[in-house]
């Protein structure tokens, strides 16, 4: 229902000539928002995933924006760039198709022109800015060391699907392919305090003997050896 919305508010914009470089952004992230945060705002439940700032996990240097905005400045972003984008298509699809203005020989669709024209300007002005904020303010973020006294926390999170049933995978594999990404932690320089696993990464439940484990005795049979279902 959230996207009919979306759709709903945006097909209205575009009727207006309104741009999409701002109009998409702007409705999508507050959609985005109120998705997150529908329980607390008494709207439903609540569903914090998907967003369009998810896409860019791998982007690491663009990322760093989020310890200012949360995910919501990241996805503003993409959403802007798609924007753009639209803004472009509707631009080449009204030169390429005149109106019945246009045939009746009036000069409105040589204004409708030139307005979309200084959209595009001021659309791709906007977006190349941003980007290159984010971008040079991620770059300066990396390029810092930002560690401080207190505990070594590792985040150990494979991408897997997001759902228990079909995945390429099973449960052994997923298990094993955290365990050496946790391994991986331990033979470094700076051993973490703590590693912090994704919900459900293990086949069953585990029993009180992984209250106690040594993470440096972490074997793959070993560690399934203490999994047992209640």
């Amino acid at each position: 229902l959230y996207w009919l919305g979306a759709a709903a508010i945006l097909r209205a914009a575009i009727r207006r000539n309104q741009p999409m470089w701002i109009v998409l952004p702007l409705v999508w992230v507050a959609l985005e928002f109120i998705r997150a945060n529908a329980q607390s705002l008494y709207l439903g439940p609540t569903f914090p995933w998907f967003a369009l700032a998810h896409s860019q996990y791998r982007q690491t240097i663009l990322i760093q924006l989020a310890d200012i905005t949360g995910i919501y400045g990241v996805s503003f972003l993409v959403a802007m760039a798609n924007g753009l984008v639209v803004d472009i298509i509707l631009a080449a699809i009204a030169r390429h198709q005149p109106s019945a203005d246009a045939a009746a020989g009036l000069k409105a669709p040589i204004v409708l022109v030139a307005n979309q024209r200084r959209r595009l300007i001021a659309g791709s002005v906007a977006f190349g800015a941003a980007l290159a904020a984010s971008l040079g303010y991620g770059a300066w973020q990396l390029s810092r060391d930002t560690r401080s006294e207190g505990p070594v926390i590792g985040i150990v999170q494979r991408a897997y699907p997001i759902s228990l049933a079909g995945r390429n995978a099973t449960q052994e594999q997923i298990l094993d392919a955290h365990l050496d990404a946790t391994r991986t932690f331990m033979d470094s320089t700076v051993r973490p305090d703590l590693v912090i696993w994704p919900e459900t990464m293990l086949p069953t439940a585990m029993n009180r003997q992984m209250l106690d484990l040594d993470a440096g005795s972490l074997k793959g049979d070993y560690l399934r050896s203490l999994a047992a279902k209640f």
